[in-house]
């Protein structure tokens, strides 16, 4: 899978189809747009209003957590990683990767990142990681 193709693209009702896009065909949209990479995505209204509504989840996280949101450091991989957790509970170190489409070695680092920064912690004594919600 390719890196370029828009991350909302499970839920996107134009990436799907369901929308109309004004006269042109939706195989040419999606070239322009939803399989373009940032270049493309930045000019989407549908990525747009994803994007801000994912932030807004992560903005809820961080008051759940008491972290203070005014410094929120967390980079745009990291944020997948939050949303993805936060969706399905908790989830199989490997999974995380695999359902972000991340090599291992970024994964890992993320993985780590957030470990260290207390947004997430180990599932007991097992390969699963959850939020670090109590």
């Amino acid at each position: 899978m390719s890196k370029h193709i828009c991350q909302y693209r499970k839920e996107c009702p134009v990436f799907q189809g369901k929308v109309a896009t004004n006269g042109t065909p939706l195989a040419i949209y999606k070239n322009v747009f939803c399989n373009r990479g940032i270049k493309g995505w930045s000019n989407c209204e549908q990525y747009l209003e994803y994007n801000v509504n994912a932030r807004k989840k992560i903005q809820v996280f961080m008051l759940k957590t008491d972290k203070n949101i005014d410094n929120i450091n967390i980079s745009q991989e990291e944020a997948q990683v939050l949303l993805l957790l936060e969706e399905k509970g908790k989830c199989l170190f490997g999974n995380i990767f695999k359902e972000l489409n991340m090599s291992y070695t970024k994964g890992a680092e993320i993985i780590l990142s957030l470990t260290n920064k207390g947004y997430i912690r180990n599932a007991g004594r097992s390969s699963y990681y959850e939020l670090a919600i109590d």
